[in-house]
């Protein structure tokens, strides 16, 4: 029989291993890791969470995570909260896991009311996903906000600096220096629709790119490193691409350059973040990314960097130059009762913007 439950720490073994078996899919198989800890992979995803478990005995048959977090919302802070890392055994496909673990989520928004509406993003092509959101007695309200677009590039080689006349770039992985540039953040982040509000204390794991012009901040740009709480192995390659990325790794190591990751080698990955740009110049967006990507490059030790911005967002034009593999996500406004006044308070004007690393 199916119960739902919140999980303790002593579910976290079961709670990793879900994550691990549940490939995302594709010809080339991919698995999201949380090692060492479950519950320290959250700290990306805001300061308050509740996992909630479905099990069929002592059988944890699927997770789903209910986060809430600060962010912006029509220029002023605020908390929303986000549903994610809904996991599920296949041999549950098909089963009440996920509406088992909703119900109990809505009894949660319904005895803390911490927030009165919740981001979910939902990779297109998952109809698991868009059944769930078409049962209004699971999730009785959902309002659709618009395409979220991830790129991954591959670090292969350097590229020219776009010609941008009077900015130079600095870079610095210093706490004091990075809060020197935190007040240029925090008026900025307004620009933008549920962009995270921050105190000035999470930058661990994060180097700052800033552009300037005539000693004026202009934008800034950051490298998140998730590898000590999260990563992504290689679970499968077809034959043909394996014996290609063995081939090419011979010369990639006589070269001393990072070996291609097969199968079983974890992918290193580095994920866009703190993104600001004055006037959201997408000239100024693409100097930033272009130095961060070439210093990645020449360092040699990561295979991506991962940018996510939504369809609406002109800084998308900074990565016509780039080499790109790219999924799109339908991201979603979820809310119970009250809620409708709040997503009918919602500036549709402003673009929204999600940290692709806490997603």
């Amino acid at each position: 029989m199916l119960e739902a439950r919140l999980a303790t720490e002593a579910d976290d073994a079961q709670l990793r291993e879900i994550v691990s078996s549940t490939d995302l899919p594709g010809t080339i198989k991919l698995a999201y890791l949380r090692e060492p800890n479950f519950f320290d992979s959250l700290r990306c995803n805001g300061k308050t969470h509740h996992v909630i478990v479905v099990e069929n005995g002592h059988e944890i048959a699927g997770l789903i995570v209910r986060s809430i977090k600060e962010v912006y919302i029509n220029g002023s802070p605020s908390k929303i909260g986000y549903i994610h890392s809904l996991r599920i055994l296949p041999a549950y496909h098909g089963s009440l896991v996920f509406g088992k673990g909703l119900k109990l989520l809505q009894q949660l928004h319904y005895e803390d009311q911490l927030v009165q509406g919740y981001l979910m993003s939902v990779i297109q092509g998952n109809t698991y996903a868009d059944l769930l959101l078409s049962k209004r007695y699971i999730i009785p309200g959902s309002f659709f906000l618009g395409k979220f677009c991830t790129y991954a590039l591959p670090l292969q080689s350097k590229k020219n600096l776009p010609a941008c006349r009077g900015i130079s770039i600095s870079r610095t992985t210093t706490v004091g220096e990075q809060l020197f540039w935190h007040e240029y953040l925090e008026k900025n982040k307004k620009q933008k629709q549920f962009y995270p509000h921050s105190t000035g204390d999470d930058f661990p794991n994060k180097t700052l790119y800033a552009a300037h012009r005539h000693g004026k901040v202009i934008g800034i740009l950051g490298l998140w490193d998730q590898s000590r709480y999260k990563q992504i192995a290689v679970t499968r390659l077809p034959p043909l691409i394996d014996q290609y990325l063995a081939l090419h790794n011979r010369m990639r190591n006589l070269l001393r350059k990072k070996l291609y990751p097969r199968r079983g080698d974890y992918l290193s990955q580095l994920f866009i973040s703190d993104v600001v740009i004055e006037e959201n110049d997408p000239q100024v967006f693409a100097l930033l990314l272009t130095q961060a990507y070439n210093d990645m490059t020449v360092q040699n030790e990561h295979d991506l960097l991962i940018v996510g911005l939504h369809e609406r967002d002109t800084l998308l034009r900074g990565l016509k130059n780039f080499r790109k593999i790219k999924y799109f996500s339908d991201l979603y406004l979820i809310f119970w009762d009250k809620g409708k006044d709040f997503v009918k308070k919602i500036n549709p004007h402003l673009i929204p913007y999600l940290e692709v690393g806490s997603m």
